[in-house]
């Protein structure tokens, strides 16, 4: 567990990998921390299973639909970065 998550609140260290809500995820305004994220205190490490795109969703404060959008962002960066890999050498 992270050291901020220690204390009983929620994270509030957007700068680890491990919060919900890292500043990396480029998530925007939109989000908002909500009951369910802070019942995982903002930590990664504290899901135990695979996630839903609506349990996602809740947790982001996001609709299913947005959620879907961004993970097929996430998707096409990480092919594109095989590709270059792939290129390169």
């Amino acid at each position: 567990m992270c050291e901020d998550t220690r204390e009983g609140g929620p994270c509030r260290k957007y700068e680890c990998r491990h919060n919900l809500f890292h500043s990396g995820l480029r998530l925007g305004s939109r989000f908002r921390e909500t009951p369910l994220a802070e019942s995982l205190n903002n930590c990664e490490k504290n899901i135990k299973r695979r996630c839903k795109l609506r349990e996602i969703a809740e947790m982001w404060g996001m609709s299913k639909e947005r959620v879907r959008q961004i993970q097929n962002l996430a998707v096409l960066h990480f092919i594109q970065g095989l590709k270059k890999e792939v290129d390169v050498t």
